[in-house]
C-alpha cells in the first residue's frame, strides 16, 4: 500500500509517496469500493479492481487501473498489478515523490513541506494533463491547509521549487492546474523501475 499519514483527526489520510512496487498498488473490491476508485482515479493512481463473482465487470477508468474476478489466481493479480505500475512508471517520466517527500526529476530533487507534497501529488501523478483545481484544493485541505484562499501563495511559492527540475507548473484558464514534465535534456533516467 501507499505510505499515508493523517493530516489531522478525522482527516482523509496524505499520499506521502508515488508507487513504486506492485506492493504498492491498492486492491480494491468492485463494487464495493467506488469512493476509494473515484479517490484514486482523481489523483492518478494506479489501482487493480477485485471484481464480486456475480458483479458486471467494470469500464476501466484509465490507463493505471486494471481489474480480475475473484477468485483471484495470485500470479494473474501479481501481473495485473506490475502492469498498471509499469504503464503508471511510462507516464510520469521519471518524475515522483519518494518515500522520504522527495520530489525527483531525474537525477534531480528537491524536498517538500507537507503541504506543498500534497499539492503537488496529484499534479505528478497525472503529468501533463489537466487536474482541476477542486481536487489540489482537498489535497491541500486534507495536509492541513487552513483555507483554500490560500493556495495561489503555496502555487507561486512551488513554481519557483519546480525550475530547477525542469518542471512548469500552469494555472488553467479553466480553474485547474498541469504539471509539465522536464524536457528530454534534463532526464537521465526516463523511466525509473524499482530496484
Amino acid at each position: 500500500m501507499l505510505t499515508h499519514a493523517s493530516a489531522a483527526p478525522g482527516a482523509r489520510p496524505v499520499p506521502q509517496a508515488s508507487p513504486v512496487s506492485p506492493d504498492d498498488v491498492p486492491l480494491l473490491r468492485h463494487p464495493g469500493d467506488e469512493p476509494a476508485r473515484h479517490h484514486l482515479d482523481r489523483l492518478g493512481l494506479p489501482r487493480v479492481l477485485v471484481v464480486d463473482p456475480d458483479a458486471a465487470p467494470p469500464i476501466a477508468a484509465d490507463r493505471v487501473e486494471d481489474w480480475v474476478r475473484a477468485p483471484v489466481d495470485p500470479d494473474e493479480l501479481a501481473a495485473r498489478r506490475r502492469t498498471v505500475l509499469d504503464r503508471y512508471h511510462r507516464a510520469s517520466l521519471g518524475v515522483r515523490i519518494d518515500g522520504d517527500g522527495l520530489l525527483r526529476a531525474g537525477d534531480r530533487w528537491i524536498d517538500l513541506p507537507d503541504r506543498q507534497r500534497a499539492v503537488l501529488f496529484p499534479l505528478v501523478n497525472q503529468l501533463g494533463r489537466p487536474v482541476s483545481r477542486a481536487v489540489v484544493v482537498a489535497e491541500y485541505l486534507a495536509a492541513g491547509g487552513t483555507d483554500a484562499q490560500a493556495l495561489p501563495t503555496v502555487i507561486h511559492r512551488l513554481r519557483a521549487r519546480l525550475s530547477p527540475l525542469g518542471l512548469v507548473l500552469h494555472t488553467l484558464h479553466q480553474g485547474g492546474f498541469l504539471l509539465e514534465g522536464p524536457p528530454a535534456v534534463h532526464r537521465t533516467d526516463a523511466i525509473e523501475k524499482p530496484s
